[in-house]
Parts: structure tokens; sequence; C-alpha cells
């Protein structure tokens, strides 16, 4: 090491001669002397501006875009060669990204990468056309990228739900993304949301479409209304959008003075306060209304007259006919009956539906039986009921009774095998499966051919004759 006091530099006829007095070592002395002193020379290299491959060449030390520049410029959205400021470091201008620099940010997801799903997108047929391109960043002429935000489109918009647009927009970090927007009162199609409507189903739930061709939001209720469907509570009565159907009771008014909206009544003459209720009549006794009677108005909850409820869900309002739930209207644990309720109809607890009690199979009959046979002669179940059993085409069960059966040592009875003796069918034993049954469709109340097959005995017999009657229908 070369103290500083121990130095001393003494300059003659244009040559640097070191005297040096405590030297600890030559190396040093020549490495001071070495080349940085000529770098530093202005004299000995290209001006800012001049054309250049690397630093040394240049007076300032530095080869930015080619060429001597006045530092090093490797900022983000600088430049060397910025027109009319060549060889001094500049803010590229708006618009540009000559160094490629302004890629699309990465996002960044502290939760380690997981997204969050997306949302739910319904693409049209063919897909949608999505150019990045139009998202890509550019410097700002203030040494910063900027990024096309939402306001530029990168794709064409579709219908994503009868109440959503979808438009691939950019998303302000270099990514073009598909975005559903809500429809505002309108609905979407075929590409865009409407701005006009022909008819209510060009409008949103929540709004109605006037006389004017626009989409209108519904109106509360008291609003002046001329259709139910101006109307937030769906119910327009007196020319004012009502809270229930006052127009359907006999004495209702929902314009009432004091009272506009609320349906008021006046039922036998007596004007009420109290909200307007439709009664409807129950002549059985059972607590529910006659679906198809009339309504009548009442106050509250006090009807108007006897026999009248505040419901109308009988289907079929005589004694005993029908009434929801009814499962014990009728004889038998299982609620049926071969007679109709009385109007022709079958469906005793008013749920819509006829059920029959009896099994169908048309077109069936009664198998033979045959001898047992061991298990290895691989009997399997018939499609597509696996506890009826088939041993080949021409000797094939009916769906009444299966026919020749494997007996099984270990169980003592026929099963059905094809994997194992081991295995049975899915209803042991298969052979007493569906051996009685209408061989027809029989109507409910209608009569119909009623079979009874006898079982297969094991030896080739059956246990009992086989018995055709006639039956009716039962029904619940």
């Amino acid at each position: 090491m070369v103290s500083a006091s121990g130095v001393r530099w003494v300059l003659a006829l244009g040559v640097a001669c070191l005297v040096a007095v405590q030297l600890e070592g030559c190396g040093q002395v020549v490495s001071l002397l070495g080349g940085d002193a000529g770098t530093n020379d202005a004299s000995a290299g290209l001006s800012n501006g001049d054309t250049c491959a690397t630093g040394p060449e240049c007076s300032s030390g530095h080869c930015t875009d080619n060429v001597c520049c006045d530092t090093a410029c490797d900022g983000v959205c600088e430049s060397c060669i910025v027109t009319n400021n060549k060889g001094t470091c500049s803010a590229v201008p708006q618009g540009q990204d000559p160094r490629a620099q302004c890629s699309p940010i990465v996002a960044n997801m502290p939760d380690g990468g997981a997204d969050d799903g997306g949302v739910a997108l319904n693409l049209p047929d063919g897909g949608v056309d999505v150019m990045n391109a139009k998202c890509a960043g550019s410097c700002n002429g203030s040494r910063a990228c900027v990024y096309p935000g939402a306001s530029t489109a990168c794709g064409d918009s579709f219908c994503n739900t009868t109440q959503e647009v979808a438009l691939p927009q950019c998303d302000g970090q270099g990514h073009c993304q598909i975005e559903p927007t809500a429809c505002v009162a309108y609905t979407c199609g075929p590409t865009a949301c409407k701005t006009s409507c022909i008819g209510n189903m060009d409008c949103d739930s929540g709004s109605f479409c006037n006389t004017l061709g626009q989409c209108q939001a519904q109106k509360v209720q008291g609003a002046n209304c001329a259709t139910l469907s101006e109307c937030t509570s769906g119910f327009c009565s007196n020319g004012v959008c009502c809270n229930t159907d006052c127009s359907q009771i006999s004495g209702g008014d929902c314009d009432k003075a004091g009272f506009v909206g609320q349906c008021k009544c006046a039922p036998n003459g007596v004007v009420c306060n109290s909200a307007c209720q439709a009664y409807y009549p129950d002549l059985d006794g059972d607590g529910y209304g006659d679906h198809n009677g009339a309504a009548v108005a009442g106050c509250g909850s006090t009807a108007p007259l006897l026999n009248y409820v505040a419901n109308n869900s009988d289907c079929y309002d005589a004694p005993d006919a029908s009434k929801p739930n009814a499962k014990n209207a009728f004889p038998g644990s299982s609620f049926r009956s071969t007679a109709n309720r009385g109007d022709g109809s079958y469906d005793y607890d008013c749920d819509g539906l006829e059920s029959k009690v009896e099994i169908e199979r048309p077109g069936a009959m009664c198998g033979g039986c045959g001898s047992p046979l061991p298990t290895s002669h691989g009997f399997v179940c018939a499609p597509p009921d696996p506890a009826v059993c088939t041993e080949n085409t021409t000797t094939k069960a009916s769906r009444f009774m299966a026919c020749d059966l494997a007996y099984s040592p270990i169980t003592g009875s026929y099963n059905c095998v094809g994997q194992s003796f081991i295995f049975l069918c899915n209803k042991p034993p298969c052979y007493t499966y569906d051996q009685k049954g209408f061989n027809t469709t029989v109507a409910c109340g209608a009569f119909g051919t009623y079979v009874e097959c006898g079982a297969c005995n094991g030896s080739g017999g059956v246990t009992s004759a086989e018995n055709f009657a006639s039956r009716q229908q039962s029904c619940h």
C-alpha cells in the first residue's frame, strides 16, 4: 500500500515521473499509470452522437443505441437517438417503444398463483377472435409505459346471456380480456344490448316496454298503470298498481281514498279498511276451496259466508272425492280406487297425476318350466331387468315368469347365474318375479285381462295353474 503522504508527482518535459517514498510494492505503482488515465482523456474518444460499437470508443465511456451517449441511458422508455437530441439520453416520445420494453404486465398473485376461477362465459359458435395486439403497451413520453384500458375493444362483442353483453376489452396491463357487462333495462341481442323495444321481451325483468318503444323501470304500488307488466307487484287494478289482483274480486277497489294501491272491498255493502281477501267455496267442508270456484270478497281474514275458505287448492270440490295430500281419503292403505272422483279423473290427491296400481306388461305371456340345469350352463339375467332370467332366445321367459333356472345347492333355490352361482338376482328368487299383471295397457277404471302365472317347482312343472281373469284397473 502507498500512503498519501509518501507520494509526490513531478511532471517534466510532458513525462510523468513518480518519486515514491516508503513504497510497499512496485506493481501497484504500475497500475496507477495504466489505461484508466488514457480513457479519461476527452481528446482520445468519439463525441456524443457519433456512431459506436463499444463504450471505450466514446469520450463519455457510454455507447447506447449504437451512438456515443452522455449517460448509460438504460432506463425504461429512454433513448440516445431521439430525433433532434441524438447523443443525449432523452425520454422516448409518446406512443413509441423502440426497445420493446413495454411487455404485458405479469399478474401479481400473492396467493401462490391460484386464480379466482374467472367469469363463466357462453362463447358463440366458432369462438371469439381475441386480438391481444390492440392492447400492446407503449411509452408515455415521461420514461414510463402505458397500456390501453377498457375503452379499447380487442374483439367482437357477443351476448353472454339474455341479460349480459360480453366485449373483449384491454385491461390496462397489456392483456385482452372478456368481461360480461349487464344490460341496463334492455335485454341483449344478438351481439349488443338493445336500445329500443317492441315488447316486454326486449326488456329486463325489472322493466316494461312503454308506448314510446323504450324500456322503462316498473312502477311501484299506487302508481298509475294500464297493464300488469307496468307494476312491480304484477297487479294493475282500478288503473293503479295494486298489492293483489283486486280486479278479480267482486267489490274490490284498489283506488280507495287514503288506501291507493291497497285492495279494499265492501262485502255485503259494508266498507272495511283491512286488506281485501278473496274467498272460495268449500262445498265438501274439507278445508280446501274449489279450484274452479268463483271468488268473493271478504275483509282481512274473516270469511264473508259459511263454507268459504281463503284457498282454492281443491281440484274437485265434492265430498271425499279429492283434496291435497289426501292419502287416506279412500279405503285401503294403498289409497286406490276403481271409480273416478266424479268428473272422470282419477287424480284423488290433486297432484296433477293419475298413477295406476296394477302392473301392465303389454304382449307378455307365461313362460314354461324345464328340468333343472347345473350352474355350469351359465344362465344370465336378461337386460334391462336384472331380475328376469333367460337361457337362450328360444326358451326365453316372459316378463311375467322366469324360464328354466339353475339350481344352487348352497342356497337351495333356483337363481339367475352368469358370473357364478353365488351371485343371485337383485330380487330373490327371480322365478317369482312379476308373475302377475295385465297383458295389455288398461286405463284407470277400465277392465283388462289379468294374468297370474305359476312358478317353476324345480322339477319341470309349475306350482299352480296359470290363471286368466278380467279385472278393473285401480288408480290413485
